[in-house]
């Protein structure tokens, strides 16, 4: 079984199936495992994206004419998996960096609290007069202020001190994307693919002009690629039973790209 048939149209039905069985089996042993539980978290992500990559495809009469858009989106998944596979790439490590994946919704809440209350719109308006305002501004200050020191900026001083805090990251991770690529082996992917997809995500004037260096008929076997790598990490820390046929299809996705 080679990739090219893999990933033709005639198997996106059991690419789709597949991803429906891990996330089921693996939301089954969720439980107390905040491995288990940020797996999941990025592989419904990256499934939900993969499918609507597919309905791109499926509905753009010009094969070229959805590349920009599905460029945004490999983006996005690439980004999720460079995510998930950094939180189990060292076994002692990965307990700690899935709770602080988990965790960092205490911060995004409390920033996105911030950022919407100190104006004066008609959302925050509404907001602001909601009878249920005081407490849910207690409970998110409060997981805040039990979480932040987790994610304090660290800023090195002319004196070669260090100051910690008290600001806090825009990410859970405190190495970049294209740091987490090179710790992970993934600078080549990084540099040639995902670099490339940025413009797409802020249409910059190369990437509305040009497009992604990706031709249409490729951007779903990258998008199963990537799919197929993260559903592999569930099935590996789940150790998940799926059938021959799943296991084929990951063995020949995960393979390096290039």
């Amino acid at each position: 079984m080679d990739k090219e048939k893999l990933t033709n149209d005639s198997v996106d039905e059991t690419m789709l199936d597949l991803l429906k069985s891990v996330i089921g089996q693996a939301n089954e042993k969720i439980e107390d495992n905040d491995i288990g539980r940020a797996l999941l978290f990025f592989t419904v992500r990256i499934a939900n994206t993969w499918r609507s990559i597919r309905t791109l495809r499926n509905n753009t009469a010009d094969a070229e004419g959805f590349t920009v858009d599905a460029g945004t989106l490999l983006r996005a998944m690439f980004d999720a998996y460079l995510q998930a596979e950094y939180i189990v790439h060292e076994p002692n490590l990965a307990d700690q960096l899935a709770s602080d994946y988990l965790e960092f919704e205490h911060v995004e809440r409390f920033k996105s609290m911030t950022a919407v209350m100190k104006h004066e719109n008609s959302l925050s308006e509404h907001l602001k007069a909601s009878p249920k305002r005081t407490a849910g501004e207690a409970r998110i200050n409060t997981e805040y202020d039990r979480v932040k020191s987790r994610y304090f900026i660290r800023k090195k001083r002319a004196d070669g001190t260090i100051k910690v805090g008290p600001a806090t990251r825009n990410t859970w991770h405190e190495n970049n994307l294209a740091e987490i690529a090179r710790l992970l082996g993934k600078e080549d992917e990084y540099d040639t693919l995902l670099r490339n997809f940025h413009g797409c995500v802020h249409s910059s004037p190369f990437a509305v002009r040009s497009g992604p260096m990706l031709a249409g008929e490729h951007v779903v076997d990258w998008a199963s690629t990537i799919a197929a790598r993260v559903a592999k990490l569930n099935v590996d820390h789940h150790n998940l039973r799926i059938s021959e046929i799943y296991t084929s299809i990951l063995s020949v996705l995960c393979k390096p790209y290039f």
